[in-house]
């Protein structure tokens, strides 16, 4: 029984057994690219998908194209997506839910999505406890009075569009195999039985790799108390009492995890500057950029089914989310590299033509974007 054929007036609260208990077939499991025209052709080392006038000609012969743009000719190997729960995986198929999808990845986001003035994304992360009269939201929600947390979650997002039952499905998936979840409830169940008054959760920035399996339970972070709850570099740490909420480094692998639990119900890590070349070993090991892993992940594959790809609208907020954090890391190298651009040429022929000005003493600094930058001033 498709879930597309149920009834159109809501999400039927017998529509979980009745989805799960039905044979998941290969049609189901497996993205269809019926519609997908002439993009039939594979990349031999990563299995993506692509049109024939993608290929990279000087590599490609007639009747056998090559492609790099996917996994850089088999120097990008990172693991497929895990098989996602089968009750998550039944609502991809349920129209209702793709609809509103970014309403219920927001709704259930343990981080807030925003933004500064100069145009440059952001994810904030607050503390356990609740500290206006607002209420809980967010990562709050999955700790502060559980008992309610069904109620709390449909009083903090009033959106009439939004159904019950598929707010406490994923309710139950996050608590039975996001391990971020299941983190943070374990530190307040810890905190509660040993009376702690203040104390932190320390989310690893260097965790294990992990290839073809969940994160196992307490790999991801570990409950502090004290002057241990600092953190090494890029850490995050979750302060049971801090104030306001603090800023997400984009360099810390559960930055997309904490923002898309639609996507990633088992916390699955990010981008992370540990991440390395396969072809490349020993000291001169080139690191995997930004732009290699999100172009390796919005590839579809044969035979592989992606959430992310399959997610429609929240797909589209992810692109955007990720294409600023691509920007961003190139700016930061920008300015961490001017002097092998030859910034101080340049930025004093700039300041004396800015003033009408030939002596050139005592000019300062700036940072100059090469013509690689787009959309900077010398791209054009």
């Amino acid at each position: 029984m498709s879930a597309r054929s149920t009834s159109k007036r809501g999400f039927s609260p017998h529509l979980a057994a009745i989805l799960c208990s039905s044979i998941v077939n290969d049609a189901l499991l497996l993205p269809s690219y019926e519609d997908a025209g002439d993009c039939t052709y594979i990349c031999k080392y990563c299995g993506a998908f692509f049109w024939f006038e993608e290929r990279v000609l000087y590599l490609s012969r007639p009747d056998f194209p090559a492609y790099t743009r996917c996994c850089k000719s088999g120097s990008v190997v990172l693991p497929y997506p895990l098989p996602p729960p089968e009750l998550l995986l039944a609502l991809y198929d349920f129209r209702p839910f793709i609809k509103n999808i970014r309403a219920y990845n927001s709704m259930f986001s343990m981080t807030s999505f925003g933004g500064r003035v100069s145009g440059q994304v952001c994810h904030w992360i607050g503390a356990f406890d609740v500290v206006d009269e607002k209420g809980p939201k967010f990562l709050q929600l999955y700790i502060v009075d559980t008992e309610h947390e069904l109620d709390n979650r449909l009083s903090a997002f009033r959106t009439a569009c939004l159904d019950l039952t598929i707010v406490q499905s994923l309710m139950d998936i996050f608590t039975l195999h996001n391990e971020y979840v299941r983190t943070f409830k374990c530190a307040k169940d810890i905190a509660a039985e040993r009376e702690l008054p203040e104390y932190a959760v320390r989310l690893f920035n260097d965790v294990p790799n992990r290839l073809y399996d969940p994160p196992a339970p307490g790999s991801l972070g570990c409950i502090v108390v004290g002057e241990d709850a600092v953190g090494g570099t890029y850490d995050i740490v979750v302060y049971s009492k801090s104030g306001p909420p603090r800023r997400v480094s984009k360099l810390h692998p559960s930055y997309m995890p904490l923002q898309y639990p639609v996507l990633f119900p088992y916390g699955e890590d990010g981008w992370s500057p540990r991440l390395k070349l396969l072809n490349d070993v020993g000291s001169k090991a080139r690191n995997l950029t930004i732009n290699m892993y999100y172009s390796y992940h919005i590839h579809a594959r044969n035979a592989v089914y992606s959430l992310v790809l399959n997610s429609c609208r929240l797909f589209q907020q992810y692109l955007v989310d990720a294409y600023a954090c691509i920007g961003l890391s190139r700016l930061e190298f920008y300015e961490q590299n001017q002097d092998h651009l030859r910034s101080a040429h340049v930025s004093g022929i700039y300041d004396a033509i800015s003033r009408g000005d030939t002596e050139t003493r005592g000019i300062g600094k700036r940072v100059i974007l090469p013509p690689s930058f787009v959309g900077g001033p010398r791209y054009m």
